[in-house]
């Protein structure tokens, strides 16, 4: 009985929710709570693109081609049928590999430096070019004075004028 009222509880929210709202929660819900295969090959993918692939310089594991990734990716859809984490299985690599076998390095000791240095300097050079900027424009009045203090008076614009209204006087009659 409990499985009607179910059903007829379902029926009766689906039924007062519009279409668009509908289609909005059932997005939601596929892209936040995915099957089981999906979240197993998900994983599978966040283990492989941390990993560098030892027989493929430069290239991740899950885009090497070689034989050896091959085997490694294995192992790696292997452990985690076994159920172990994303965690385990990096640090496995590492005690095989070496750290050099990570695709970014880690976030401590020396290697801090690789992850904050790149961030320091955009925040010191943003300083830097705010310092700038802020001096030259203390400096701006004072130079506009004496460059406008240096010109000649002349009567440029009233000859400019003058020159428009005629060149404006001859397109009119043209």
């Amino acid at each position: 009985m409990t499985g009607v009222f179910g059903v007829a509880a379902v029926v009766k929210v689906v039924s007062d929710i519009n279409m668009k709202k509908l289609v909005l929660i059932l997005i939601f819900f596929s892209l936040f709570f995915p099957g089981r295969d999906g979240v197993a090959e998900l994983t599978f993918n966040e283990v492989g693109r941390e990993l560098m692939s030892p027989a493929c310089p430069g290239k991740l594991l899950v885009d090497c081609t070689s034989g050896e990734a091959k085997q490694l990716r294995e192992l790696i859809r292997q452990k985690l049928q076994q159920g172990q984490g994303k965690e385990d299985i990096i640090k496995y690599f590492v005690e095989v590999y070496g750290e050099q076998v990570l695709a970014s390095p880690p976030k401590k000791g020396f290697y801090l430096t690789a992850w904050t240095l790149p961030l320091l300097v955009i925040m010191y050079s943003g300083l830097i070019v705010y310092l700038i900027i802020r001096l030259w424009l203390r400096r701006a009045p004072h130079l506009s004075e004496d460059i406008c203090a240096k010109l000649p008076e002349s009567n440029t614009d009233d000859v400019f004028k003058q020159r428009l209204e005629e060149e404006l006087k001859e397109f009119q009659g043209f």
